[in-house]
């Protein structure tokens, strides 16, 4: 049920290897954004724990609002423009909304109309422009690459990447404990590092995965046959 031939699939395997780290460096900023908040933004103050999941709700809604609006136009761009060039240009933003966060302070940047920007929904808003370009075209760029007759159980296995993604984020956790036992709130600056690097390696891997927009679905099917 989980073979994946190495020798025919080196390309879906990178593609995989790619969606693994990069939803592992949006996992460590929806899972310990709360704490930074608490601990690092709203240090000292007295209602920083329900000030702090606040936070994160209008952070994860920006970015949640942002998906939305990108996914369908990146799809359909990446039809005519290819996958590979959105895939690395979402992770590459959601990796400098990644570093934005370890510079948040809930300040406000500048005044847009009736809304004011502050440096968290600008985070928001990198992070989730940069996970809809990258979910968007990695999914149409998985169905470019997988076996025809074989296609539901090689997306199923795609799944085994956003699980395994969970894994490595939460693993942050340790990380943090550790750290900030040494130096309170320095932890986040080293998780967000290592969510940053994730981001940076899904997109390194990404130029070995090669493009195959243009085959149709029969024609793929007479050549593996």
């Amino acid at each position: 049920s989980f073979a994946i031939s190495r020798a025919r699939d080196p390309d879906y395997i990178w593609l995989l290897v790619s969606r693994l780290f990069i939803l592992a460096g949006i996992g460590i900023v929806s899972n310990f954004a709360t704490f930074y908040f608490k601990d690092v933004v709203l240090a000292g103050q007295p209602n920083a724990e329900h000030l702090a999941p606040q936070l994160q709700s209008e952070l994860l809604t920006i970015a949640g609002i942002v998906i939305v609006l990108v996914t369908i136009p990146a799809g359909i761009l990446s039809d005519r423009w290819g996958r590979k060039p959105f895939s690395a240009l979402g992770g590459i933003i959601g990796l400098v909304g990644a570093v934005l966060l370890l510079f948040t302070r809930y300040r406000p940047l500048f005044v847009l109309g009736p809304i004011t920007v502050t440096d968290l929904l600008l985070a928001g808003i990198l992070i989730g422009f940069g996970m809809g370009l990258f979910n968007s075209t990695a999914w149409a760029w998985a169905t470019d690459l997988v076996p025809a007759n074989e296609a539901g159980r090689y997306l199923g296995i795609s799944n085994l990447a956003t699980g395994g993604s969970q894994i490595l984020a939460v693993a942050g956790g340790f990380v943090l404990d550790i750290v900030n036992a040494q130096s309170p709130g320095a932890g986040y600056n080293v998780i967000f590092s290592i969510g940053a690097i994730y981001f940076a390696l899904g997109v390194l891997v990404l130029p070995k995965v090669r493009e195959t927009r243009g085959v149709s679905v029969g024609t793929r099917m007479n050549a593996e046959t």
